[in-house]
């Protein structure tokens, strides 16, 4: 499951903050970083590869909805 939110930082800035169901707990994250925090370290090089396998861009919605439905499988 994915929320997106549009956050403004600056009146130029415009960030997505995405919302993810991860182990049963809604999470929160706007880039690779927040993202990887929810896992455990030994499960965050795979994801990584993933990551970069299916080129991954978190300022993209769709791309960030293909790694978790990748994870999910």
């Amino acid at each position: 499951l994915l929320g997106v939110f549009r956050h403004a930082a600056k009146y130029d800035e415009i960030k997505n903050i995405y919302m993810a169901q991860i182990k049963r707990k809604w999470e929160a994250f706007r880039n690779q970083a927040t993202f990887l925090k929810h896992f455990p370290k030994k499960q965050q090089d795979p994801i990584k590869e993933q990551i970069k396998a299916l080129n991954v861009d978190f300022d993209q919605p769709e791309d960030v909805l293909r790694l978790l439905e990748a994870i999910a499988k």
